[in-house]
């Protein structure tokens, strides 16, 4: 039973790790796209505003 549990608890740390490194993933492909999203935008602000 204690070897189940210790296999048990592995494999849960292990699966833990992985969705944290996912969800990171995630964000940092978030954070790209809203950039480049962002970057245009402004620039066409700054653009117009100075017409």
């Amino acid at each position: 039973m204690k070897k189940i549990f210790q296999l048990m608890l592995l494999l849960l740390v292990t699966y833990t790790a992985n969705a944290q490194d996912q969800v990171d993933n995630l964000i940092n492909d978030m954070l790209k796209v809203a950039n480049n999203f962002a970057t245009p935008g402004a620039e066409a602000a700054a653009l117009q505003s100075s017409a």
